[in-house]
């Protein structure tokens, strides 16, 4: 099994490259910085969102030519694990795409899931691209406990080991100033609170659609 840990996609989300710091000596994988030169500037990107530039464009902005160029570096991977951090208050959770694996989905030791339809980022999500799942943190966590949910969850996919999830899927957006209680319903909406409270989304939060328990 081959795998990549991926850390700053954008780059003010630092967790993932302290991340990759507890993790090099730990588990055998290849470790990727996704955008130093945002990391460098303390800025989510330079030129585009990184995480919606792929498959990128060795002519285009300076993330599309990143992306571009990370692609190419993950031939051969099966897998991505994709670190992200948020300033929304939030338990941990995945990311998932119509393409991520499910045994992937199932060894993360965490117990919600999001599935985010290819309309959600156009398509143009790393993985949207590669195999992978992207874990998103509350900015405050301890790295070293993300760090241990990283491993565990390469551990859970060489013995094949599963964890319980409650599934849900995103259906919309709602714009507004009002910030809700992440996973729990949004009154009048049927529907639950994803990442609102997170700042780089101005505003907006996602709507979805609990589908198991």
């Amino acid at each position: 099994m081959t795998i990549a840990i991926i850390g700053c996609l954008h780059g003010n989300e630092v967790l993932g490259k302290r991340v990759i710091e507890f993790l090099r000596d730990r588990i055998d994988a290849r470790f990727i910085i996704a955008n130093p030169p945002a990391v460098e500037k303390g800025v989510r990107f330079i030129g585009t969102d990184m995480n919606r530039s792929f498959p990128g464009n060795p002519q285009g902005s300076q993330e599309e030519t990143l992306a571009h160029a990370l692609l190419a570096k993950l031939e051969g991977i099966e897998f991505v694990i994709d670190i992200h951090s948020t300033t929304a208050v939030t338990e941990g959770f995945v990311i998932a795409v119509e393409r991520s694996p499910q045994a992937l989905i199932d060894a993360v030791p965490l117990n919600k899931v999001v599935l985010m339809p290819r309309a959600f980022a156009s398509g143009k999500s790393l993985i949207d691209h590669i195999p992978g799942v992207s874990l998103e943190f509350h900015e405050g966590i301890d790295p070293a406990s993300v760090a241990n949910v990283v491993a565990e969850t390469v551990a859970n996919m060489v013995s094949s080991r599963t964890v319980v999830k409650e599934m849900y899927v995103g259906k919309r957006m709602l714009q507004g100033d009002a910030i809700f209680e992440n996973f729990k319903q949004v009154p009048g909406t049927g529907l639950y609170a994803i990442l609102s409270g997170e700042k780089a989304y101005h505003g907006t939060c996602i709507l979805c659609e609990r589908v198991s328990h």
